[in-house]
């Protein structure tokens, strides 16, 4: 086996698995833990990966819910089974003082941010979901081990600049 494979090897481990889901690379995920199913099987925590990134990779595009308006700029997170749960609301006028904020085109969107203790130090991971609704919720995949999310709805410009309208009281997910 040459050098490549060797560096392989390396890092075939639950740890990067988890790295790979939260980065969103379900394919390599899966790959990752392909080869540990293979070297330990009946591993608990191989299995709760696999089940994460099956259902992660099953689910495809997300699928964001319409919500009833309130009137008011908002957002919250809570858990649900298998997930968070990112409910919005923009306004217009919130979506015009945020657009003013930022200077360039662009649309409405949520953007979450998780920070989660790591092997190197504190990991943090920002995405960005385009409202697809002025006021709507989507359920997100849960990613294993613990972390701290807060999210933010507001106007994110085609040069990646994000002002945001509302933010999220900070949500605490236990591994």
């Amino acid at each position: 086996m040459g050098e490549g494979g060797a560096r392989r090897e390396t890092f075939a481990t639950p740890e990067m698995a988890e790295i790979l889901l939260r980065q969103g690379l379900v394919d390599r995920a899966l790959a990752v833990i392909a080869r540990l199913s293979e070297e330990s099987p009946g591993d608990p925590r191989v299995e709760r990966l696999a089940e994460l990134a099956g259902a992660r990779s099953a689910s495809g595009e997300i699928e964001q819910v319409e919500e009833r308006p309130a009137g008011v700029d908002r957002v919250s997170l809570e858990l649900v089974e298998g997930g968070i749960r990112v409910s919005w609301e923009i306004t217009d006028a919130g979506i015009e003082a945020a657009g003013r904020r930022v200077r360039c085109s662009g649309r409405a969107a949520v953007r979450l941010l998780t920070v989660a203790p790591g092997e190197r130090g504190v990991r943090r991971r920002v995405t960005d979901i385009p409202a697809a609704h002025r006021c709507g919720r989507v359920d997100l995949p849960a990613v294993p081990g613990a972390a701290v999310h807060v999210a933010a709805v507001g106007f994110l410009g085609r040069n990646g600049a994000f002002a945001p309208a509302a933010h999220s009281e900070p949500l605490e997910a236990a591994p």
